[in-house]
């Protein structure tokens, strides 16, 4: 076993030097794994996610043509049921590949993925918004609002 050096000292670095920097190590690596998501598919039939390239796209395979896939994720693995649904997934073939995440999207900008979402309001009671489900492509959107007040100035 090695013992410290009698002046508190490894290798040139303090004690405290050490410590601050391990404390900054474990945040950086604190940080990334926020970061980190897990996905699973669920649906009417059993699916293989076959593979999650680098750039974003998911491939998987064994869907039922014709049917609708909903793509879970959660950000840890605690058990339980915490996932959460992400996107929903029309199919046509049995294999698919859709991207779900963009590493490197345009500067203020963020991916939506394709899929399934309900327009609709049924919180009021009337009915001037039945929801409806609609199919999208996958889009950018600005990570900022921007209201109309910010894009036409106000003059008098």
């Amino acid at each position: 076993m090695k013992t410290l050096p009698a002046k508190g000292k490894i290798s040139g670095l303090t004690l405290v030097e050490v410590i601050v920097a391990l404390a900054l190590l474990a945040s950086v690596y604190q940080a990334a794994a926020q970061g980190m998501r897990f996905f699973r598919i669920s649906g009417p039939a059993a699916t293989t996610i076959t593979a999650f390239n680098q750039d974003g796209t998911m491939v998987w395979s064994n869907s039922l043509a014709g049917t609708n896939y909903t793509v879970q994720t959660v950000t840890y693995l605690p058990g339980g049921t915490n996932w959460v649904d992400y996107v929903q997934i029309p199919t046509t073939t049995a294999i698919n590949t859709n991207q779900l995440i963009d590493f490197s999207p345009p500067i203020g900008m963020t991916l939506i993925p394709a899929g399934i979402f309900t327009m609709g309001d049924t919180i009021d009671g009337e009915s001037d918004a039945i929801p409806i489900n609609i199919t999208v492509s996958a889009f950018y959107m600005d990570v900022n609002l921007v209201s109309y007040i910010h894009t036409h100035p106000i003059t008098v």
